[in-house]
């Protein structure tokens, strides 16, 4: 009963700090891509950016709640997350306060994602291979 409500104050957590990750990362990607592209595709930049780190975290969950590894979505989703960090963190100044607040929320949001999955196998039992002496007691 507490795990569980646990496990859901933590993905509500990990949503909240998506979604303040992205309103936070929205403008800066918005005005990179502004002076580049034309105004209206400049508007849907920053979903060029999520749109495969969200597609990577909804792998993620899926492949943790079905007990899989899923090595080919995190590589999505850090990569992604890198490329949001350093596309944010292009055009302000280079004072550490201004590339943190501009560089932390992409960061965050995947290590609250890693956080969330880690509970997630933690409670159900996944992510464990079973022991050599399992194995041979449960024959496939």
């Amino acid at each position: 009963m507490i795990g569980s409500l646990f496990g859901a104050l933590t993905a509500v957590t990990v949503a909240a700090v998506c979604v303040l990750g992205w309103a936070f990362s929205y403008d800066p990607l918005w005005a990179l891509a502004y002076s580049r592209v034309p105004r209206a595709l400049s508007q849907l930049w920053p979903v060029i950016v999520y749109g495969p780190w969200l597609a990577g975290c909804l792998s993620v969950l899926r492949a943790a709640l079905h007990g899989r590894q899923p090595l080919h979505s995190w590589v999505v989703v850090v990569l992604f997350s890198t490329l949001a960090t350093g596309l944010c963190v292009a055009d302000v100044s280079r004072t550490l306060p201004d590339l943190v607040v501009a560089g932390l929320p992409p960061l965050t949001a995947v290590i609250s994602l890693h956080q969330l999955v880690r509970q997630l196998t933690a409670v159900r039992g996944t992510g464990r291979r079973p022991g050599r002496q399992a194995a041979h007691k449960f024959p496939h």
